[in-house]
C-alpha cells in the first residue's frame, strides 16, 4: 500500500478502495483544489491497483497538457459534434441490434424486446440509487473522447454538464429505438433523428444533406464498429479534409509485432513467438483486425466461444485444413474434435498477455483486459477419464524381447532403428522429457564420481540453440541406471 499513494482503502461499512489524485502544487491555482478522489468501487486491491494505475496516468497526461496550455475549454459547437458522432454510432449500433433478431420467431423477439427494457430499467435503476456513481463512470467515458481532442474536461464548465445529461439521454432514447424497430414500427433513421433535435434543440442535424447516413449493417459481426473518430479540433488542413475512418488507438496489426520483438528481446523460445503470432492471426480472422482500444467483452466472450468450437489439429487433419475459419465454425464440430480446454487456456493466455502489455504501454487507449478470464477454471477431467500409468506387467509386455526387437530391427517399413530402440529404454530410466532425450550427445553423458549421469544443459546462441531446455529448472544432471 505505500508503494501507491493514489490508493486509499476504506473499511466502513466494508473494505473498499479510493483513487487519489494530488494536484501538482503549480496548478492548484487553476484546478482550485489540492486533491480529489474518485471511488473505484472494488473491494480486491490487485483489481483496484491496475484501475488507480490507469487513472494516474490519465490524470498525468492531463496535467501535461493544461502545462502546455493544449488544453482547450469545450464549446457548444464541440459538443455537437460529438453528439452528431454518437448518434450515429447509436443508429448503427441499433441496426445490428434489429438484423440480428430472429423476428421470425415470436419467443426469440419477445425476449430481445425484453432485453432491451432490462437494459433501460438496469440504468434508471443505478440513476436512482447511485446516481453520483453512475454519473462518474459516463463522464470517464466522456473524458476520455475529450482528452483525444484536446478538449479540457472541466466538470465545472455548463456545455460539459450538458454533454453527459445528453449522453444519459441518448442511452435511454436508444433502447426505446431498437423496441420501435423490433416492433416493425416502420421509422427511419431521419425520424429518430428529427425525435432527438426536437427535444435538444440545438440543431445537429441542418441540411437534408448532414442526414444522410451510410448504415450498411453487419448481420454475422453484432459487435459495435466505430464509423467514425471524434474529430472536433483538426490540428491540420489535411486532418480536417481528409477523416480518418478509425480510433485514435493504432491497430491490432500494427501492434502485436512490436509485441513479438519484445518476446524476442526478453529471449522466448522461437516456437512460442511463432505460436503467439499464429494465436494473433487466429483473433484477427475470428473478431476483425481493430484498433486495440476498441475491443470490448462482447469481443472477449465471442472469441472464447469460437475457440472451443474449433476442431484440434486443423490445419493437419485432412477434413478441416483446406477450409477457413468462417466454414469451420459455421460447422457443428463434433465434441471429441474440439480442442481440449487445456489447448484453449493455452491459446487465450498468449492473447491476454498481449493486452496486459498493452496496458503498461498503451494505457490512454487499453483500461481493461477484456480477454482475461475473471476466474479460474476448475479441470472438467473426472477421475475415470485420466490415463493411467503404465503397470510392471504393462512394462514387461511392451518390452518383451520376442516382440520388442522385431519390431525395431526386422520391420521393413522402418528405417530408423537405434534411436526407437534407445529413445524409449531412456525414457523409461530417467523419465526424460522425449525432447531431452533426442537431443542427447555424446560429450553430455560423463562420468562422475564413479557414476555415470547424463548432464541436460542449454547451449548455443539465442534463436540458434544447439540444445533446449523448457525453463531454468530443466537443465539438470541426471544419473543413469547401470541396467542401461
Amino acid at each position: 500500500m505505500t508503494r501507491t499513494p493514489h490508493i486509499i482503502r476504506t473499511r466502513k461499512p466494508y473494505q473498499s478502495f479510493l483513487f487519489r489524485c494530488i494536484i501538482p502544487k503549480d496548478l492548484i491555482s487553476v484546478f482550485r483544489q489540492v486533491e480529489f478522489r474518485v471511488s473505484l468501487g472494488n473491494s480486491m486491491y490487485s483489481h483496484s491497483k491496475i484501475i488507480s494505475t490507469n487513472l494516474y496516468n490519465l490524470c498525468q497526461f492531463i496535467f501535461r497538457e493544461v502545462r502546455e496550455g493544449n488544453m482547450h475549454d469545450i464549446t457548444l459547437e464541440d459538443v455537437k459534434n460529438i453528439l452528431r458522432i454518437e448518434v450515429r454510432k447509436s443508429l448503427l449500433h441499433i441496426h445490428h441490434y434489429q438484423y440480428g433478431t430472429n423476428v421470425f420467431s415470436k419467443d426469440k423477439l419477445n425476449d430481445s424486446i425484453s432485453r432491451s427494457m432490462k437494459e433501460e430499467e438496469r440504468l434508471r435503476g443505478r440513476l436512482e440509487k447511485d446516481y453520483k456513481g453512475t454519473i462518474d463512470l459516463i463522464e470517464r467515458e466522456i473524458d476520455k473522447i475529450l482528452i483525444t481532442q484536446n478538449l479540457e474536461p472541466n466538470k465545472r464548465n455548463v456545455e460539459y454538464k450538458g454533454l453527459v445529461r445528453r449522453w444519459i439521454e441518448l442511452k435511454l432514447m436508444r433502447q426505446d429505438w431498437k423496441r420501435d424497430l423490433l416492433n416493425d414500427s416502420g421509422k427511419t433513421d431521419e425520424e429518430f433523428q428529427n425525435e432527438l433535435e426536437t427535444k435538444w434543440k440545438l440543431g445537429l442535424w441542418k441540411t437534408g444533406e448532414d442526414k444522410k447516413l451510410n448504415l450498411s449493417p453487419v448481420i454475422e459481426n453484432y459487435s459495435i464498429e466505430p464509423i467514425e473518430p471524434y474529430i472536433v479540433q483538426p490540428k491540420s488542413i489535411e486532418q480536417k479534409y481528409n477523416k480518418v475512418k478509425s480510433s485514435p488507438s493504432p491497430l491490432f496489426s500494427k501492434v502485436f509485432p512490436e509485441f513479438l520483438e519484445n518476446m524476442k528481446i526478453n529471449k522466448r523460445r522461437t516456437g512460442t513467438i511463432g505460436a503467439s503470432k499464429d494465436a494473433f492471426n487466429q483473433l484477427i480472422e475470428i473478431i476483425g483486425d481493430k484498433p486495440i482500444g476498441d475491443y470490448n467483452n462482447v469481443d472477449g466472450r465471442e472469441y472464447r466461444n469460437a475457440l472451443s468450437k474449433l476442431p484440434s489439429n486443423r490445419t493437419k487433419n485432412p477434413k478441416y485444413r483446406d477450409k477457413t475459419l468462417k466454414e469451420i465454425l459455421s460447422k457443428d464440430i463434433p465434441i471429441k474434435d474440439r480442442i481440449s480446454q487445456t489447448t484453449q487456456k493455452l491459446i487465450n493466455s498468449k492473447i491476454s498477455g498481449f493486452f496486459n502489455y498493452c496496458l503498461d504501454e498503451y494505457p490512454d487507449y487499453v483500461g481493461s483486459n477484456v480477454f482475461r478470464k475473471k476466474y479460474q477454471q476448475v479441470s472438467s477431467v473426472k477421475l475415470k477419464d485420466k490415463k493411467e500409468y503404465f503397470t510392471d506387467e504393462d512394462l514387461h509386455l511392451i518390452f518383451n524381447p520376442k516382440t520388442f526387437l522385431p519390431y525395431i530391427f526386422e520391420n521393413q517399413f522402418s528405417k530408423i532403428q537405434y534411436p526407437y530402440y534407445w529413445v524409449v529404454i531412456l525414457g523409461v530410466f530417467t523419465g526424460c522429457r522425449i525432447e531431452e532425450i533426442c537431443m542427447m550427445r555424446v560429450k553430455d553423458v560423463i562420468k562422475e564420481n564413479g557414476v555415470w549421469v547424463y548432464k541436460i544443459r542449454e547451449e548455443g546462441e539465442y534463436g540458434e540453440e544447439e540444445t533446449q531446455v523448457k525453463n531454468s529448472y530443466s537443465e539438470r544432471t541426471l544419473p543413469l541406471h547401470p541396467v542401461q
